[in-house]
C-alpha cells in the first residue's frame, strides 16, 4: 500500500504515517517454546466470504485476516453488529456525497469541524484511489483501551483500504487508514498442527487446527473453518 498522507483523529490532528496497531490478540504464554510452527502451513486459507494469510514469525504464525467471518472467529470479543451496520452506512453515505450520517455520529462538540476534516480525508483518498467500487465490512472487536473499533475494507478503482472507526460511549471518536487486522498464533506443545491465540490478558481465543487441506479455528462464539488455496 502507498504511503498514506492524511488521517482523520477527533478531536483533529493529522499525521503522515497509516495507523497500522491493527493487532487484535497476541499469544503472550511462552510455555510451548519447545515447538516451532512449520514452514508447510505458510500460505492463503479462503472460506466463502473470508480469506487468512498466514506467515511465519520466528516460532509462531501470524495471521492477517481479511473477511467479517474471520474476524469474528478471532476477535477477543464477540463483534458488535450495531456498529457493523452503523459504520458502513456513514461511509456509504460518504462516498455518494452526504455526511447526515457521519455527523449524527459525531458528539456534538465536535460535529462541524469533524465532519469537515473527515470530508477533506475522503477527498484525499479518491484523488488517490479513484471512485468506491465497493465497501466490505470486516467486523468490529475491541482494542486495547476497550474502545469498539469496526474495520471496513475499501476498494477503488485503483487499489484499496482499510478504514478503522473507532467508538467512545456510542459515538464516533476516531478515523484513521489503516491495515489489515491479524492475531498471533503460538503452537501447542507436541503437535506441529495445533496452535492457540490468547487475549492480551493471555486467555485462550481461539483453538487453530491445521488439516490436510485447511484449518479450524474453534473460538468462543463460533467455528471458522477456511481451505487452503496457495
Amino acid at each position: 500500500m502507498r504511503a498514506l498522507a492524511l488521517a482523520l483523529f477527533l478531536p483533529i490532528a493529522l499525521s503522515a504515517q497509516p495507523d497500522s496497531s491493527t493487532t487484535l490478540a497476541f499469544a503472550e504464554e511462552s510455555d510451548h517454546a519447545d515447538t516451532v510452527a512449520a514452514p508447510t502451513l505458510i500460505g492463503t486459507y479462503t472460506s466463502d466470504d473470508a480469506t487468512l494469510f498466514v506467515a511465519r514469525s520466528g516460532q509462531n504464525l501470524v495471521l492477517t485476516l481479511a473477511g467479517q467471518d474471520a474476524l469474528d472467529a478471532f476477535a477477543p470479543v464477540e463483534a458488535n453488529r450495531t456498529f457493523n451496520v452503523r459504520a458502513e452506512a456513514l461511509l456509504r453515505d460518504a462516498f455518494s456525497g452526504s455526511t447526515d450520517k457521519l455527523a449524527a455520529a459525531l458528539p456534538e462538540h465536535r460535529r462541524e469541524r469533524g465532519t469537515r476534516d473527515f470530508t477533506r480525508l475522503l477527498t484525499t483518498i479518491t484523488d488517490q484511489r479513484g471512485v468506491v467500487a465497493f465497501l466490505q465490512m470486516l467486523g468490529t472487536t475491541q482494542d486495547a483501551r476497550g474502545l469498539a473499533v469496526t474495520f471496513v475494507r475499501v476498494q477503488f478503482d485503483e487499489g484499496e483500504e482499510v478504514l478503522k472507526l473507532r467508538w467512545r460511549d456510542g459515538r464516533l471518536a476516531l478515523i484513521t487508514r489503516g491495515v489489515l487486522p491479524h492475531v498471533t498464533a503460538q503452537p501447542v506443545r507436541g503437535s506441529d498442527h495445533r496452535f492457540a491465540v490468547r487475549n492480551a490478558d493471555g486467555a485462550p481465543v481461539t483453538t487453530l487446527v491445521f488439516g490436510e487441506d485447511g484449518l479450524t479455528a474453534r473460538g468462543a462464539a463460533r467455528t471458522f473453518i477456511a481451505t487452503r488455496t496457495r
